[in-house]
């Protein structure tokens, strides 16, 4: 017994209409299918080689026709033979949302609005589906024609001539699909804050085991006759905020690691370094960790136990991710606007001003201030940096055990715990509550399309990515993502300054 297949007339139309993107070309493809139709049933040469208006027109009549006869079949069984008096009172009964519309049928066989317009110039709208393919092409071609503007605007543009049923839901629909609206109106992707990296939560380290370094500048300088550039070289302490600045000439590397070995020697060598993406830093954390080796196999440091430094660095563009540091280079900022405001001073003047500087931030509170003179001192970097508040100021915390002992160990042992204490009750708390970004977020996935955001360059010109890698944190969720980008470059950019524009499949 052999099968047959049979494919109906529908089955084909539903292809034809699938296979077009572009209600004008499904419009165009369907004229000239009628126009071989007509000339195998004529066998006589069209005279016109190209479409002409009138068979557009009868193209898109067909297409309104198939797609009301799926969409309405019942409404279309009373039209037909019978008079509009039947038609009204047949309409009555069927479960369908023309009622309000009173729907009227043309000379062309195509269901209208009737509706109470009939003395306006805008009446008889034809009447389409809300969800199917057809209706979702023409709504497309509405909105490029309206350029791409709200979905009120084109909805009153679509009635112009068309009625779509719940036509506002469906325009939103389709219009929230559109690939150019995604890139010139989609916003940078959030996720919920992360936790708090061990470095900053973890006490009883010594201050600088864990710091954050950052570049800020230029600032000038008179060098004789002409001014100069100089930049400051922040390390700041994750755990304790205690702040600590160096000098420096240039950005360059050589620079950086002059900087990094005079922070080493007078604070000692942290353990792990948080930094920005920079090229500088980059090429430092390659020279000082080629330097800590050579360190290890030279004979005279045989006896000294060098421990690498553990260097991590943000996403290119993360300055959320330092916000540490960023913090600091504000304070330090709006300090030295107040000290040497738009003087040019000479470079001994400049090193002395950062040392005031360091300190003035090294002395300001960690923990909200209180107006009970009965509350012990707030605290402080310098708790711990130098034992007091200030230098003027003692800390005025100690035990009759340890805090007048002769042996002086004794009684900076005491004020460290007292110190280390006083952060865990009063600064660590403070820091559990979220400011922003409170809820998860949808995840990036492989094959994601992005949009790269750039502030330096307009929004119509920002390159788009391909999500080839995410990067997930301790909580599964994905804050920054490795992309592919048209020009067949790679890059790493956190999901804030991504806009996501659709999924595609790998």
């Amino acid at each position: 017994m052999s099968s047959s297949i049979q494919v109906t007339d529908d089955d084909a139309i539903v292809k034809l209409i699938e296979r077009y993107s572009s209600w004008n070309r499904l419009k165009r493809a369907v004229a000239w299918l009628l126009k071989f139709k007509l000339w195998l049933q004529t066998k006589k040469t069209c005279q016109s080689k190209s479409l002409t208006v009138n068979d557009l027109n009868q193209a898109e009549t067909t297409i309104i026709k198939h797609i009301q006869r799926q969409a309405y079949p019942e409404v279309i069984k009373v039209f037909n033979g019978s008079d509009h008096r039947q038609v009204k009172a047949k309409l009555k009964g069927l479960p369908s949302s023309l009622h309000g519309l009173s729907p009227i049928i043309d000379e062309q066989g195509v269901l209208r609005v009737g509706g109470r317009l009939e003395n306006s110039s805008v009446r008889h709208q034809i009447i389409l589906p809300r969800c199917h393919r057809v209706t979702d092409l023409i709504i497309q071609a509405c909105h490029e024609d309206c350029g791409h503007l709200g979905e009120s605007y084109v909805l009153s543009h679509l009635r112009q001539r068309y009625w779509v049923i719940k036509g506002k839901s469906a325009v939103r629909r389709v219009i929230g699909k559109c690939f150019l609206c995604k890139r010139m109106n989609s916003l940078p992707m959030t996720q919920m804050m992360g936790e708090l990296p061990k470095e900053r939560v973890k006490p009883d380290d010594p201050p600088f085991t864990s710091v954050g370094v950052d570049f800020f500048g230029p600032i000038y300088v008179r060098q004789r006759r002409s001014h100069v550039k100089r930049y400051g070289c922040i390390f700041t302490c994750l755990a304790t905020r205690a702040t600590h600045i160096e000098v420096v000439e240039s950005l360059d590397t050589d620079s950086f690691i002059n900087a990094y070995r005079r922070f080493a020697n007078t604070r000692g060598n942290p353990s792990v370094v948080y930094s920005d993406n920079g090229t500088n830093l980059r090429a430092g954390e390659r020279e000082i960790h080629k330097a800590i080796q050579e360190w290890n196999q030279d004979k005279i440091n045989q006896t000294l136990s060098q421990k690498n430094v553990q260097w991590y660095f943000n996403p290119p563009k993360a300055s959320h991710m330092g916000g540490v540091w960023e913090r600091v280079i504000r304070s330090i900022r709006k300090i030295m606007r107040a000290i040497l405001g738009s003087k040019v001073v000479t470079d001994e003047v400049l090193r002395t001003t950062m040392s005031e500087v360091q300190a003035i931030l090294n002395s300001r509170p960690l923990t909200p201030l209180s107006n009970d003179v009965k509350d012990m001192e707030v605290l402080t970097p310098n708790h711990l940096l130098l034992l007091r508040s200030n230098a003027n100021l003692p800390l005025g915390l100690h035990s009759e055990e340890h805090g007048y002992c002769r042996r002086r160990w004794k009684q900076v042992q005491h004020l460290a715990n007292v110190f280390w204490q006083r952060w865990l009750k009063e600064y660590l708390p403070i820091m559990q509550v979220r400011q922003k970004w409170l809820r998860p977020q949808r995840n990036l996935q492989d094959g994601d399309l992005v949009l790269i955001a750039d502030e330096n360059t307009p929004r119509g010109k920002w390159p788009i990515g391909k999500v080839t890698k995410v990067n997930k944190g301790r909580d599964g969720l994905v804050r920054s993502a490795c992309l592919s980008t048209s020009s067949g470059s790679m890059v790493t950019r956190p999901i804030t300054k991504l806009c996501f524009l659709e999924h595609q499949e790998q």
